[in-house]
């Protein structure tokens, strides 16, 4: 499975509200932004077809690969929306628009994910196979608007079993750096990055002087400023409204404080 890492979910604007309200979101757009996003809305249906005229899974292995694989198909599409050529008043409705529809299928991978877990909280690659872990960790990491209680429960776990080599320090460290965003908290590894004022910046880590020593321990391949650096010119359509950690600022884009 290819790798694509799209923080789109910490735009945060609200979880949709409902087909007919997203029908009337979509239908307010102007042509200009509606043209924009359809391609990315035609992908999401392209893709439930494909994966609706699939053979049945033969094992759970399959049915989680098959689940990360939409995961990231919708993300590729979405991806794929340059939320800088639209008029700043409509980036927030286009961006509602679309997630709308990325929340329904987010949402029922999640609940197929949910019915698939193990007792022991989590899935071992020397039980189900890597990429198919992969593939739940993907549906995890992108459950932060629908079921955020699923990521801190995956966490959990995946700590129980980090020291064995059966759960990857990398999915971990980007785990535990969402649900301490989502908490709240300061992240550690300077994985997650927020939208503000319609640009990705950092947000907040504990402990910059170390931070790329922690970084090389689980896994990551650059540091962080290089990592930074990559997502500063980028538009993101609407500001995070989520928590930060008690007296800390947002640096600006590109930077790290």
């Amino acid at each position: 499975m290819s790798r694509i890492f799209i923080w789109i979910g910490l735009c945060f604007v609200s979880a949709t509200a409902g087909a007919q309200n997203n029908e009337t979101t979509l239908a307010a757009l102007s042509p200009e932004a509606r043209a924009l996003i359809e391609p990315a809305l035609q992908a999401f249906k392209d893709i439930d077809r494909d994966m609706a005229a699939l053979d049945p899974p033969q094992n759970d292995s399959e049915r989680l690969i098959r689940l990360g694989r939409s995961d990231e198909a919708i993300r590729q599409a979405y991806a794929k929306i340059d939320f800088g050529l639209f008029a700043e008043d409509e980036r927030v409705p286009a961006f509602d628009v679309v997630y709308a529809e990325i929340d329904k299928r987010d949402f029922q991978n999640q609940e197929t994910l949910k019915i698939l877990l193990p007792p022991e909280g989590w899935f071992l690659t020397n039980k189900y196979g890597a990429e198919a872990v992969e593939a739940a960790w993907l549906v995890v990491q992108h459950s932060v608007r629908m079921q955020p209680k699923l990521m801190s429960s995956a966490l959990d776990a995946m700590e129980r079993f980090l020291t064995s080599g059966q759960v990857d320090k990398n999915r971990y460290a980007m785990l535990y750096d969402r649900v301490a965003m989502m908490d709240g908290r300061y992240q550690k590894f300077g994985s997650q990055m927020i939208c503000y004022r319609n640009r990705w910046v950092l947000y907040p880590v504990a402990d910059l002087d170390t931070v790329d020593d922690r970084r090389r321990e689980m896994g990551f391949e650059k540091t962080l400023s290089d990592n930074v650096s990559t997502f500063s010119a980028r538009v993101c359509p609407a500001d995070w409204t989520g928590k930060l950690p008690p007296g800390s600022q947002l640096p600006g884009p590109g930077q790290l404080h």
